[in-house]
């Protein structure tokens, strides 16, 4: 569904949102994977997480792309001029933190660019003219009211998406001799997030 979404929304934005660990990345890379071949200049991941600064997206765009400043031309220009004849999907992974310069720069990069596509993820929308959000639903939690096997809290989504982010602990409790001590380690671990538990669902966003 998210691929179909990239790939005929006719504002060629689409927006996953959701609460902070639902997998709003973890969805994008799968769909973002299954058109890699869709797009002749390719896929593109930007990772914002690390970027503190509104004025520094821009950067971090050209910095994926390759592109650098030029004497006597804006850093911006230039990649806006980059694209204007590519054909490529960006993907703005956790754009929340700098909504309003994600905002800005996906509404130059649009009207510059007229193949390019974006597929943004962030807890809340960019609220953009043509935009498409998809709301992420909340991963479920194991049932804690009954003792579970390793192999059992390994098949959760939650717990899955946990692993991920923690090195693989699931699969190391699964080697070890102590595997009643390390299964009670995970049963008491912080999981990801849940929070409102909102079916998922495509919507249009309303101008800025």
């Amino acid at each position: 569904m998210v691929r179909d979404l990239v790939l005929q929304a006719p504002g060629r934005l689409v927006t996953l949102t959701g609460t902070g660990g639902c997998g709003k990345t973890q969805l994008a890379l799968l769909a973002a994977a299954g058109l890699s071949k869709q797009f002749a200049e390719g896929v593109w991941l930007v990772k914002l997480a690390p970027v503190r600064a509104a004025h520094l997206v821009p950067d971090a765009v050209a910095a994926v792309l390759g592109r650098h400043e030029r004497s006597g031309q804006a850093l911006l220009d230039t990649l806006l001029a980059y694209l204007e004849d590519r054909e490529l999907l960006l993907v703005l992974d956790n754009c929340e933190h700098l909504i309003d310069a994600c905002a800005r720069l996906a509404e130059r990069v649009l009207s510059s660019g007229p193949r390019v596509r974006l597929l943004a993820t962030s807890r809340e929308p960019l609220r953009i003219q043509g935009e498409i959000t998809w709301r992420v639903p909340s991963l479920a939690l194991p049932d804690q009211r009954r003792a579970m096997s390793v192999e059992e809290l390994a098949r959760s989504p939650a717990v899955q998406l946990f692993v991920a982010r923690t090195g693989g602990a699931a699969g190391l409790c699964a080697d070890r001799p102590e595997r009643a001590n390390c299964r009670a380690g995970l049963s008491t671990a912080r999981w990801p997030a849940t929070g409102d538990r909102a079916g998922s669902g495509a919507a249009a966003s309303p101008r800025r």
